[in-house]
Parts: C-alpha cells; structure tokens; sequence
C-alpha cells in the first residue's frame, strides 16, 4: 500500500453530532441554523484545496472534556482511555465528514474507509487524518488491531 498524500488537523473545539433535518408543515426539510454554524466553524479551520481528492481513508480522533464534577483522581484515572458517552459515535463522525466533504467538492462518498475513536481529556479537540490512497490499493489496518 501506498499513500499518495495525507492532510492532518487538530480541531480545539468541542465535539458535535450531526443534526437530524427538521420540517415544519409543508415546507421542505432544513438543517438546523445551529448546526449550520457548527460545519462552517469547521470548514473556517480546514483548507478544503488541501484535502484530498479520489479514495480516501479517514482517521478521526475525539476528545471530550472531563465533567468538572469529576474528582482529580477520577479526572486522573480517566484521561486518554476510551470515551463511551453521547453524542453516538458515528453522528460525530458524520458531522466531521459533512464539513470535510461539502457536497459542493462530491460529498464524502469518496471516503472508503473511516475509522474513529473517542477519548476522555482535560481539552475538547477533534484530530483528523485523511490518506489518500492509490488506484486500487486498500489500507490494511490488520497490524494496528
């Protein structure tokens, strides 16, 4: 396997999930002015130009602030080990992929393979990786398992 190219970016802001569309009587559905911002608060800190065109694989790491209720040595114990929390998983994912991949530039069919994982830490952030891979190659993360 070879990777032609990759863009990394670290994103400081707190997570989000994809918003479902909304619809009021006979209107057409519409996404939420909230979410709205929140993609285009993302697409402010991303170079689209650098993002790689053709089959991608995209790594997305999430980081999610600890509650301030939580003790220092619960906060101690917690940081840097898996997150189980809402908002789900692939709503976050999503989101990101939405801002990523505007339907404008194709959308994000082109991602052929996603891999994401969520971590308990003291700043929220989100860091994404995203390689492109050649003709008719594939990643092979069995070695990472």
């Amino acid at each position: 396997m070879s990777v032609v190219n990759n863009y990394k970016i670290v994103l400081p802001m707190k997570p989000f999930g994809k918003a479902r569309p909304r619809c009021r009587g006979k209107t057409p559905p519409y996404m939420p002015a909230e979410y709205k911002q929140k993609v285009k608060d993302v697409q402010s800190q991303v170079n689209l130009s650098e993002v790689p065109d053709g089959p991608v694989v995209v790594f997305i790491h999430i980081y999610y602030p600890m509650p301030k209720s939580w003790s220092v040595a619960k906060k101690d114990l917690a940081r840097g080990k898996l997150c189980p929390r809402k908002p789900d998983i692939d709503n976050v994912a999503g989101a990101i992929l939405d801002a990523i991949f505007p339907e404008s530039s194709g959308g994000d069919s082109r991602v052929v393979g996603l891999i994401v994982y969520r971590y308990w830490s003291d700043e929220p952030k989100m860091s994404i990786n995203i390689l492109k891979l050649g003709e008719n190659e594939y990643y092979d993360d069995k070695n990472s398992l």
